[in-house]
């Protein structure tokens, strides 16, 4: 098994990063490697980020939303975050396995007295408190594993952005909502979050000749795919599942993150990006434009 050092903070890079490992033929090495994002909030696959974010929060504490390639629910990042990744050609038997991965990351948090556990399907928990999130990918013949440790989060960003409840009736996945705590919290040696991850992959039996370093053209590669793809309106938030806001006499079905119907103003609405600043522009001249704001963006 092979790591990769990655120093970007950049959450699009990063999952491009990700997606470039999977794919690539050239790199067929099993690997792990540890990463961290900047402020960000990174959605599942196949789920809404208009139910799931709180997006005026986001975009006031410049908090980036990021759709990632992968199921699972939605998860706060910043740099007190670690994010871990394997990747690896052996699926047999592992595919859906979360506890065969996450059992090491357990057994290195033992180590240090924290008493983590593997709490099925996909979790890692301390008590009732969840510290780590996962999910898992797959391409030809090579799958992804990927998790978050909470080490020392902005608590209040994580709470606040991520929204618990809405009345938007979508066909996408909604998040579980858990208790969460910060590792550092509970450690009973004082390490800083370098310190943490070096720990980690010292325990995981890497040494400076186990590294795979990425060739500018790769890098660029990388970027590119970052920039063409994780970076757009239309991965972010044209694939959202259809959904639909319906309350009294107004109704709004929104398909690929565009308004398909609407039961008012449909030659100012419809075909419109489901967009707070692009609706409100749209419906300027409008006497009820503020009560269908509220509806649609609460």
């Amino acid at each position: 098994m092979k790591t990769i050092k990655n120093n970007s903070f950049d959450p699009f890079y990063n999952l491009a990063l990700e997606e470039f490992l999977l794919k690539n033929t050239e790199i067929t090495d099993d690997l792990f490697f540890l990463w961290s994002n900047k402020k960000s909030v990174v959605v599942g696959r196949n789920q809404n980020p208009f139910t799931e974010v709180n997006i005026d929060y986001a975009k006031t504490h410049d908090i980036d939303i990021v759709r990632r390639s992968t199921g699972g629910g939605t998860v706060y990042h910043d740099e007190g975050n670690i994010n871990f990744t394997f990747i690896t050609s052996t699926i047999t038997n592992r595919l859906s396995n979360y506890e065969f991965f996450l059992q090491p990351i357990i057994s290195i948090l033992n180590n240090l007295g924290i008493e983590a556990k593997f709490s099925p399907k996909t979790h890692i928990y301390v008590g009732e408190h969840k510290i780590s999130g996962n999910a898992q990918g797959f391409y030809k013949n090579r799958m992804i594993h990927h998790g978050t440790l909470l080490f020392e989060v902005n608590s209040d960003h994580l709470h606040n952005v991520l929204r618990e409840k809405t009345e938007i009736d979508t066909y996408a996945i909604a998040s579980v909502h858990s208790k969460v705590q910060n590792i550092k919290d509970i450690l009973s040696v004082d390490l800083t979050i370098t310190e943490f991850m070096d720990h980690i992959l010292g325990q995981m039996g890497f040494n400076g000749n186990d590294e795979i370093e990425l060739s500018l053209e790769q890098k660029n590669e990388i970027l590119e795919l970052a920039n063409s793809k994780y970076h757009t309106w239309e991965w972010i938030y044209g694939q959202t599942p259809k959904f639909t806001i319906h309350k009294d006499d107004y109704k709004f079905v929104v398909t690929n993150g565009l308004i398909e119907k609407s039961s008012q103003y449909e030659e100012l609405l419809i075909g419109q990006k489901f967009d707070k600043t692009i609706i409100s522009n749209a419906l300027v001249k409008q006497n009820d434009k503020d009560e269908i704001i509220d509806l649609l963006f609460k």
